[in-house]
């Protein structure tokens, strides 16, 4: 499951058709959780949860989920409530219905008109750094089919 625009009703809805073992874990929105959760793979919260998120991984938080608390991850999609600082290390996607409370550190940031962010955007050298070698070697790899 993943969240998505639906074209016909203009609505947020859920993707039924990714596989369900691609999510390694699943909050529903009766759940309240508290501590820290650490994940591989992809998970999705739509409830409550209080405490520290870690993965290599992506998280989508769905529409009826709340988090507070310090989110690092490798993706994010976010169309719930996050209050606290986020780390993504590759792309992080505000759908309109989100709404961050905190300081914003992402590769990349793709912000849908309607999401609210109160908090500072910073892009991560490392993330630049990295995009600018694979721009490098795209040019690189160009040159070559040309000289062939």
């Amino acid at each position: 499951m993943e969240l998505f625009r639906n074209k016909s009703t203009d609505k947020l809805a859920v993707r039924k058709d990714i596989p369900i073992d691609e999510h390694h874990a699943f909050l529903g929105k009766s759940v309240f959780f508290n501590g820290q959760f650490r994940f591989s793979g992809t998970a999705q919260i739509d409830s409550r949860f209080q405490g520290d998120i870690t993965s290599e991984g992506r998280l989508i938080v769905g529409l009826n989920g709340d988090i507070v608390g310090k989110v690092e991850v490798k993706h994010l999609v976010c169309g719930g409530k996050i209050d606290g600082d986020l780390l993504v290390s590759g792309k992080l996607q505000l759908l309109e219905t989100a709404y961050v409370t905190g300081n914003i550190t992402a590769g990349v940031l793709e912000m849908v008109p309607g999401a609210k962010l109160i908090g500072k955007i910073k892009t991560s050298k490392n993330s630049l750094q990295e995009k600018r070698q694979e721009v490098k070697d795209i040019e690189e790899e160009k040159i070559e089919i040309i000289d062939i």
